[in-house]
């Protein structure tokens, strides 16, 4: 774990009117990679902590502005505006903005209309209202950390009731969260498919072209745009997959884990050879995944125990076919294990079942896939280091593998090679894992976890470790959830970002190295 000052840059200077050069007042800015900010009442501005290439937009309603890109800084950036006149005829534009799988509304969204120079914010429910367009306009949304769909959105006449959702990531898959986990740092896709990491750098798994931790997010380099999901794991790896099907990967790569044909580290993100048309990703502890839009799945990095599933035990440097699985629907790696949900409801697993966390009732590792025992009507999964869990349609969670610290949620430490029921979890919307512990986000929008609890990432004010879920305290309307290795993450659907447990590495992003036994707002 390395620390040190992060090499980013200021852009400072003027707004001012084309026709009488003088200062604009409370200009909006924003750029593409999801800062937002305000000019001053005499048109001066800076925004801070640029990283890279960067757009930068400006509005102010019945003003026409340029954008400007920059990559490097600038205390004397002059930025001119006119005044537009609109013609006599006008339309207006109304709708509502939702969180996609929820359908509640979401509040404080922008939503501005270049070409007219209007705007608009959505109200509590998510309503919004632009009046006074003309022509054809990009109505764009934006509110920091999250995307929208459509974004931006054509109009070019008056049209109601529309409805704007979050940006849709791939849905058969729960590693694609907007938030994710790796060991010791934190992931997060933001608004305009960019991707902003904090914590543990040793291997570059920021992605921001260093090796130094960092404490407050950084955004990910080397022209990562458009990204659609993101994934990480018990691992030292993060992975991003674009909206052209492309994967790309960065950090840790002794086992080839980032797909690239070679065995080299690179803290800027390389794109996995030979891959296109992937709509899912997923990330074990030395190994990645892809699922294909044809359902085929695809791994690539550390294969000692069988966890590609090619039917060897020979690492891969490139992505290589899983061997007998079509119809895959979403998959998850686990230490050093891999699942797979198919269409039907079942799950298979294969890789490394020291202590049963295939769930095949035996503890026999598999290079090939193999059925998990007993269960049907599964439509998500998640795997830990030595364990892996599932959850229903109907809402209820089950485990199996190793359950030293609880992670298994059973009221015991005995371990399990099939799955097994957590008894007294319903309701459950959304599963995740850390390295020792497990997660539940229930459809009430609380937060339950259980196991490791040695730096409070169960969030329930202690350091205890619970063989039964425990409720997160002070948690509500939660609308993503994942686990690190000693620290777990959470996103509500206000668009905040809460984080508890460790925080050795910054992994929180909160400007800290603070742990927390309960959530602390991170201001990503």
């Amino acid at each position: 774990m390395r620390r040190t000052a992060l090499l980013t840059y200021q852009v400072s200077g003027c707004i001012v009117d084309s026709g009488s050069n003088e200062g604009i007042p409370g200009v909006t800015i924003f750029t593409d990679s999801g800062l937002i900010a305000e000019g001053g009442a005499d048109g001066k501005y800076a925004l801070t902590g640029l990283l890279g290439q960067v757009k930068i937009m400006f509005f102010k309603q019945d003003y026409g502005f340029d954008p400007v890109n920059v990559s490097a800084a600038n205390a004397n950036l002059v930025v001119k505006g006119t005044i537009l006149e609109p013609p006599a005829e006008t339309y207006q534009v109304s709708g509502r903005v939702v969180h996609l799988s929820s359908g509640l509304g979401i509040s404080g969204v922008s939503v501005f209309a270049f070409a007219s120079g209007q705007t608009a914010t959505t109200g509590s429910n998510g309503e919004f209202t632009i009046d006074g367009l003309f022509g054809t306009n990009e109505l764009h949304f934006f509110q920091n950390n999250w995307g929208f769909s459509p974004n931006p959105l054509v109009v070019s006449g008056a049209v109601a009731e529309l409805i704007i959702n979050c940006i849709p990531l791939p849905d058969a898959n729960l590693a694609d969260l907007k938030v994710a986990c790796g060991l010791g740092h934190t992931i997060l896709l933001r608004g305009y498919g960019t991707v902003w990491t904090c914590g543990d750098n040793e291997y570059g798994q920021l992605g921001n072209g260093t090796i130094y931790d960092s404490n407050i997010p950084v955004l990910v380099v080397n022209g990562l745009y458009g990204v659609v999901a993101i994934a990480a794991g018990v691992s030292n790896h993060s992975m991003a997959l674009k909206g052209d099907g492309t994967v790309w990967a960065w950090g840790e790569n002794y086992s080839g884990q980032l797909g690239n044909d070679t065995i080299t580290d690179s803290n800027i993100p390389v794109p996995a050879s030979g891959l296109s048309g992937v709509r899912a990703i997923g990330v074990g502890g030395s190994h990645s995944m892809a699922l294909k839009d044809d359902g085929t799945l695809w791994a690539w990095g550390g294969n000692y125990s069988g966890e590609l599933g090619n039917g060897t035990n020979i690492d891969s440097y490139t992505p290589a076919q899983v061997s007998g699985l079509s119809g895959v629907e979403a998959l998850e790696g686990g230490g050093l294990h891999s699942l797979a949900l198919k269409g039907d409801g079942t799950v298979w697993a294969w890789g490394n079942n020291g202590y049963g966390q295939l769930g095949n009732g035996t503890i026999t590792d598999s290079n090939i896939p193999v059925p998990v025992s007993g269960l049907s009507g599964i439509v998500a999964i998640a795997g830990g280091l030595w364990h892996s869990i599932a959850l229903k349609g109907d809402g209820t969670v089950w485990a199996w593998g190793y359950n030293g610290a609880g992670q298994l949620g059973t009221d015991t430490t005995t371990g399990s090679s099939i799955p097994i029921q957590i008894s007294g979890l319903s309701g459950v919307m959304a599963i995740a894992v850390g390295e020792l512990h497990s997660m539940a986000l229930k459809d009430d929008g609380t937060v339950w976890a259980w196991g490791n609890n040695g730096s409070g990432q169960l969030g329930n004010g202690t350091k205890t470790n619970s063989y039964t879920p425990v409720q997160v305290i002070g948690l509500s309307g939660a609308v993503a959830i994942a686990g690190g290795a000693r620290h777990s993450v959470a996103l509500k659907v206000d668009n905040t970002l809460w984080a508890w447990g460790g925080n050795e590495s910054g992994q929180f992003g909160d400007g800290s190295y603070a742990n927390s036994l309960v959530p602390v707002e991170v201001h990503f």
